[in-house]
């Protein structure tokens, strides 16, 4: 059995070398390099001659600004011409930006999922916030996240997330701005985290694929990752 993670997430930067055309890799949250199915899909966009800069999220979110879209900008000014690939909260993040060739987002987290949503949740998450109080379980596991998932894809996820944290979510998907015509979206129509509705609402270019939030653990990663590097090579050429 693994050992979870105890202490939050930081914000870090990881250069992962390989050929001349940059990706920017945003993950979600509590996604981090330690995991196997993420070690996996590294590799593969190293193979496909990319040289990735990736991008672990914070844990604990006091300011959505401050805290994920402030650093990840320092982080994209110094990289030349790139593309992006933003996962779930980093599919959040990646709206926010400009300046890429293209966006690919993956099972982007533009809205809370269905299950979760009810009437008063904006108000009560901000009166949750401000006090902090209580601490909210985490309902997201091994079966949320794809067929392929292990208990080594689960290192770093908290068991609990602070209301802090999941109001400055709320409030930066209630006023992201929308992808441009030349992105893409790839999501599963069965994600039980992600909004579905606020991804097929938006008129760009979508690809659906089989599995769970992290497409990285379907079942079809391989076809599904070949069809992901074909876009971010259009988005280059």
């Amino acid at each position: 059995m693994v050992v979870m993670t105890v202490e939050p997430l930081e914000f870090d930067v990881i250069h992962i070398p390989g050929g001349e055309r940059k990706l920017l890799f945003i993950h979600g949250y509590g996604g981090n390099i330690e995991q196997s199915g993420v070690r996996w899909m590294m590799n593969r966009f190293n193979e496909a001659g990319y040289s990735v800069t990736y991008l672990q999220l914070p844990t604990v979110i006091n300011s959505f600004s401050k805290d994920i879209i402030e650093p990840v900008r320092k982080v994209q000014e110094g990289m030349g011409e790139h593309v992006i690939a933003g996962f779930s909260i980093g599919g959040l993040a990646a709206t926010y930006l400009e300046g890429s060739l293209r966006t690919i987002y993956l099972s982007p987290f533009w809205g809370i999922n269905e299950r979760w949503r009810f009437k008063g949740m904006g108000p009560l998450l901000k009166g949750m916030a401000w006090a902090n109080v209580p601490p909210l379980k985490r309902h997201f596991e091994k079966e949320d996240a794809g067929p392929m998932a292990v208990d080594g894809d689960m290192i770093g996820i908290p068991d609990f997330t602070s209301p802090r944290t999941i109001h400055e979510l709320h409030h930066a998907q209630m006023h992201m701005p929308g992808p441009r015509a030349k992105d893409v979206i790839f999501y599963c129509p069965k994600d039980r985290v992600i909004s579905i509705d606020a991804v097929e609402k938006k008129h760009i270019e979508k690809h659906k694929f089989n599995g769970g939030h992290m497409f990285y653990l379907s079942r079809e990663r391989k076809l599904i990752m070949d069809m992901i590097i074909s876009r971010i090579d259009e988005g280059f050429n």
